[in-house]
């Protein structure tokens, strides 16, 4: 039996204009002409590197200060502390 895609969809709510959709083309017909790109299961296409945060370091900065005596304030539920 042949497979095929259809273009009907079943009331499809568009995240970019709130608008009901049924139609597959029509909607991405809407994504680009609001500057939409859909990217559906494709990868990202950013490959840059993230700097990851060197937790370590700031883990033992922060037992260093507890064992050097640091206790930090008890605050009550609801109040901000100031800066």
């Amino acid at each position: 039996m042949p497979a095929f895609v259809s273009d009907k969809l079943w009331d499809m709510k568009s995240m970019a204009d709130g608008r009901l959709y049924d139609s597959k083309s029509e909607l991405r017909r809407s994504y680009k002409e609001q500057g939409f790109i859909e990217l559906g299961n494709d990868a990202p296409t950013d490959n840059s590197p993230v700097e990851k945060p060197n937790v370590r370091t700031e883990l033992m900065g922060a037992y260093k200060a507890v064992r050097g005596g640091y206790k930090p304030a008890v605050l009550e539920a609801g109040v901000v502390p100031e800066e």
